[in-house]
């Protein structure tokens, strides 16, 4: 099953965020901007067919979250993987201090 789970992130801003999770998984990051996903985004992938976007969970426009159930958290960090059994779920679940998982499903 294909898993997707969303982490608060505990940094002060997106680029300490970026350096953590390139530290914590290996994975270097990929700069982006879409205002869908609020503006100046990181793309992380592997080569196992996992994505991770690191976003500011702030809407450009009207300043509201970009993922509604993380109000409260001005980062998000947004994992999409083919299987719940991923090397980065578990590298991210060892970093609590810094990644909170707030939600988990598989589809």
């Amino acid at each position: 099953m294909a898993i997707s789970v969303k982490y608060s992130v505990k940094a002060q801003d997106l680029e300490e965020a970026r350096s953590w999770v390139e530290k914590t998984t290996g994975l270097e990051a990929e700069p982006r901007e879409s205002s869908y996903w609020g503006g100046d985004y990181y793309l992380f992938e592997t080569s196992d067919g996992e994505e991770l976007k690191l976003i500011n969970n702030v809407d450009i426009y009207d300043d509201e979250p970009v993922i509604g159930d993380l109000p409260d958290w001005k980062i998000a960090l947004l994992f999409n993987g083919p299987e719940a059994a991923s090397s980065v779920l578990q590298l991210l679940g060892k970093n609590a201090d810094r990644f909170e998982k707030v939600s988990e499903t598989e589809y």
